[in-house]
Parts: structure tokens; C-alpha cells; sequence
């Protein structure tokens, strides 16, 4: 998504928020709570795994809230996010063959990244069940690990042309690592659900603006660097998370 696209999404968003909050009850009517202070786990990846599925890119986060309105909350958040990628490519069919050597690969890719943002969430005050509406500004660090393995295997006529790692050809392998910092603006808007005054879940779909620069790069072959980083923007929708709060 082009950088204007993202601007005018964002706008909608800012717009849809605001008319939305104008339907909100003046906060001066309302006292603070005796609680003010909220701590938050998004356990979107122990409900994915609770349902025997697999989070293509699970993201592990922990809030801390301390209320300052009767209406709002500042926040600081810590996320996790990995993403896993294993491909091999079968015997059945392979990069090359001969009449004695059948060559395959194997691709095993780790990105990861991990970010701290400040920001802060608006709701309407005394209600079981509210919509919630925030913005974070934060920067992290996102890193990709990429190893390509190719392997020659000898078809041996002794093992039943059974394939095992050829004698005669020595197997290659080829990792590339690189690190990239970057900044992150994202607009949150969920639906909380009280349990009572010191429990609550919050469902919550947060797109976030996200650019990045390199910063460092490991390759264990020169030639790998087939493809330099360079500086990107980038818009992501992400999907819909659980948070689990505790206030006290």
C-alpha cells in the first residue's frame, strides 16, 4: 500500500474516532476510579494454539495503563512478533538430478522483531462494556534470518536406491542475516467487555504505519547479497487481538 493510501486510511480512521467519541458523555460528570492502574497480555497465541491451529505471525505483548481521566489512559506497550518459515523441497522433485546424484534444498527463514511504543486509549467511563480507541507512536528492531542448504544425495544400488548424502559432492550452505530499525504509528479501536471491575477482555484490531532502515547486514557469502536493504514504508492491516487485563 503506497504512503497515500496509508494517509487515507488513517484519516478515515481519525474521522470514524472522533464523530464516534462526540457521541460520549462529558468526562467532567464522572470521578476517577479508586483503580487507576492496568496491566495487559495479549493472549491471541495461547487462543490460537488452545484451538490446535498455527498464528503465522504470532505477537506476544505486555501493556502497562495508568488511567489519568475519568475517560482515558496512558499506555506503554512491549511486543514480541516471530515468524517462522520452513520450506524443503521434496525428492520427488528436485533442483537436479544424474544418473547417480539427486541435489534437493532446504530454506529455513526466522524473522523476528520487537518494539516499545507510548500511547494512549479513550473510552466511555462507568460502562460494563465500551468501545475503546487509542493511538502509539514507538520504534523497534526487526531482523530476518534467512539459510538456504543444498544438499547432493547418491542413489547407491546397495540401499535399495535408498538416497543418502553423496561421497563424491560436498553440500553448500548459504545464510544471509539482516538487522533494521525502524519507527511505528498504529490507531487501535476495540470493544472492552468487563468481567467485573478488576478483570476485563478487550478485543482489538490495531493497522499500523511502520518504516524501516538497515542497519546491519552478515551474509557467509558475499554473492548472497544478491538483493541490498534498502529503506522502506510500509502499511500493515494486521488482524483482530485478544487482551487479557488485570486493574488494580
Amino acid at each position: 500500500m503506497s504512503a497515500q493510501s496509508a494517509l487515507i486510511f488513517f484519516f478515515f480512521i481519525f474521522f470514524f474516532g472522533t464523530s464516534s467519541w462526540a457521541q460520549f458523555d462529558d468526562p467532567v460528570e464522572y470521578t476517577m476510579p479508586e483503580e487507576l492502574n492496568t496491566i495487559g497480555f495479549n493472549v491471541t497465541p495461547l487462543v490460537i494454539l488452545a484451538m490446535n491451529s498455527d498464528q503465522y505471525s504470532p505477537r506476544w505483548s505486555f501493556l502497562f495503563k495508568r488511567q489519568n481521566q475519568p475517560n482515558s489512559k496512558v499506555r506503554i506497550q512491549v511486543n514480541l512478533e516471530t515468524r517462522d518459515k520452513y520450506d524443503l523441497i521434496q525428492r520427488s522433485s528436485p533442483l537436479a538430478w544424474t544418473d547417480t546424484t539427486i541435489t534437493v534444498a532446504s530454506d529455513t527463514r526466522k524473522h523476528t522483531n520487537q518494539d516499545i511504543r507510548f500511547g494512549m486509549e479513550f473510552f466511555k467511563p462507568n460502562e460494563k462494556n465500551s468501545m475503546i480507541y487509542g493511538f502509539d507512536a514507538g520504534v523497534g528492531i526487526w531482523s530476518e534470518f534467512d539459510e538456504e542448504v543444498i544438499v547432493p544425495y547418491w542413489n547407491d544400488p546397495e540401499l535399495a536406491n535408498q538416497p543418502v548424502p553423496s561421497p563424491f559432492e560436498s553440500s553448500r550452505k548459504v545464510t544471509s542475516e539482516v538487522t533494521w530499525a525502524y519507527a511505528v504509528l498504529d490507531f487501535s479501536v476495540g470493544h472492552k467487555f468487563n468481567a467485573n471491575s478488576n478483570f476485563n477482555f478487550i478485543l482489538q484490531w490495531t493497522p499500523e504505519v511502520i518504516y524501516q532502515w538497515p542497519v546491519q547486514e552478515n551474509y557467509s557469502n558475499p554473492d548472497a547479497r544478491s538483493n541490498p536493504p534498502s529503506d522502506a514504508f510500509f502499511f500493515r492491516l494486521r488482524g483482530i487481538e485478544l487482551f487479557m487485563n488485570v486493574v488494580f
